[in-house]
């Protein structure tokens, strides 16, 4: 009989232990490296990630490059660097709030205008769902990054 009667504690307590505390975080914004970038050069994309009212998870997300001061569509991602991140993949499909990092390769070769340094959008789309019906969702984040063709 005693079992019964702590029935409510093992189930809360099992609740607690095993439902996922960190479903809620939503990426937020990102950012690049501040340095200048060449081609074939690896540098991480940093994703931070806040709390947020729903569950939401996040699967795919791919990266382009549009130059500052160009014709550079709010829908469009411009040149594409490499296929894309699989966010479930690498585990970071729901993290929980903080950052994580995504790795990318500046192609080779990569030309830039009169070949000399400039300034790049960096842009990322990212897939994923939301609430409880799982309604999909399409984040799309930028920041700005340097690329020199040597």
């Amino acid at each position: 009989m005693k079992f019964f009667a702590s029935l409510p504690f093992v189930a809360a307590l099992t609740w607690v232990l095993l439902s996922p505390q960190s479903a809620n975080a939503l990426i937020t914004k990102i950012a690049g490296p501040t340095e200048t970038l060449h081609p074939g050069q690896k540098f991480d994309v940093t994703f931070f990630t806040e709390d947020y009212i729903q569950n939401n998870l996040q699967y795919y997300a791919i990266f382009g490059v549009s130059p500052v001061g160009g014709y550079s569509e709010p829908n469009l991602l411009g040149y594409l660097l490499g296929s894309g991140s699989d966010l479930v993949l690498s585990g970071h499909s729901n993290t929980g709030t903080g950052a994580y990092n995504v790795t990318l390769t500046i192609p080779k070769p990569f030309s830039t205008p009169n070949g000399t340094t400039q300034s790049y959008f960096l842009k990322t789309a990212v897939l994923g769902t939301i609430g409880a019906s799982g309604t999909a969702l399409l984040l799309t984040f930028n920041t700005t990054i340097s690329i020199s063709p040597n």
